[in-house]
């Protein structure tokens, strides 16, 4: 849908969610979600009534869209479990790398404030789950025990959290940007030869 086509509160919801995702939710101000919205800051009360509903509305958006990310790869019957492996983890993490601070926003309760109780945490507890059903399913389970199924799944989103969310971080040591398509796939491939020899 064009831009000249959504409502004024799409607009403000899609550019509340850009912002975050590119600087950050502590550089969201209302004046800044309305200059990206162009609407006037008024708007902002008048279809959210504030601005923490309006970020409540956003986070919980992008975790149903988060919910219904494609894990549907891991059942693609065409492909090895590792090739599934490879696209899905590609797209998870060249999501996190494009828009930072969409998972930064999710992971500050539990990292500042230790709560693991949020809906963020719930549904990755319940997304874990799911790629490790997913795994058995495709017979990786009778060649690992489960507990070491378990670890490989904590190691591999491990290795694809942090660098995802702070690529600033590993960037100059490999000397090479996450955001370069060749980089992620070479980068997500070395992770799964590990697991997957």
């Amino acid at each position: 849908m064009s831009r000249e086509k959504l409502s004024g509160r799409e607009r403000i919801y899609l550019a509340t969610i850009k912002i975050i995702g590119k600087e950050g939710i502590q550089a969201l101000t209302t004046r800044k979600i309305a200059q990206e919205a162009e609407v006037n800051i008024a708007a902002i009360n008048y279809y959210f009534g504030s601005k923490d509903k309006l970020v409540e509305e956003a986070l919980n958006g992008t975790l149903k869209e988060m919910a219904d990310f494609p894990s549907d790869l891991l059942d693609v019957e065409t492909l090895e479990v590792p090739a599934r492996l490879q696209a899905f983890f590609q797209g998870m993490m060249g999501s996190m790398v494009k828009y930072p601070g969409i998972p930064k926003a999710h992971l500050y309760a539990p990292l500042v404030e230790n709560d693991f109780s949020t809906p963020f945490m719930r549904l990755f507890q319940e997304f874990l789950e799911d790629v490790h059903t997913k795994l058995e399913e495709k017979g990786v389970k009778g060649k690992v025990k489960d507990m070491d199924l378990r670890m490989a799944i904590v190691q591999m989103f491990s290795a694809l959290i942090l660098p995802g969310i702070l690529p600033e971080m590993f960037e100059p040591f490999i000397q090479a940007k996450f955001k370069d398509p060749q980089v992620l796939k070479r980068y997500v491939a070395g992770l799964l030869d590990h697991h997957f020899e």
